[in-house]
């Protein structure tokens, strides 16, 4: 009777040996640090898909699907990696770099989960 309990106990032990180590695995793929740029996404109201600059690589830049309105504003949509939610979450602070030359055009960033109607 007694060696059962401790096969029992054994068997629990590796079960939550193998609990942690996925779990590890899994907090680890969340946190690495390379996957740390925002990505922009396609989206069924875009109307137009900007191309990258032909002097640039796809790890500088990438296409960029845009709704363009009426009144000429273009709307892009991004995702952003798990841990850069994090840091903006603790000081949310949000940096915009625009390459435009020396004049910087009109731009909006909105939080909310749908802007279109």
């Amino acid at each position: 009777m007694i060696y059962f309990f401790w096969l029992y106990i054994t068997v629990i032990y590796l079960v939550l040996i193998v609990i942690v180590y996925i779990f590890y695995k899994i907090i680890r793929y969340m946190f690495k640090e390379n996957d740390t740029t925002m990505k922009p996404l396609y989206f069924r109201e875009a109307t137009i898909e900007l191309q990258k600059p032909a002097n640039m690589t796809d790890e500088q830049c990438s296409s960029l699907y845009v709704y363009q309105s009426d009144n000429d504003e273009c709307i892009s949509l991004w995702t952003i990696p798990f841990w850069q939610r994090l840091k903006f979450l603790f000081h949310g602070r949000l940096w915009l770099g625009i390459v435009s030359g020396k004049s910087q055009p009109p731009v909006w960033i909105d939080m909310n989960k749908k802007i279109f109607k």
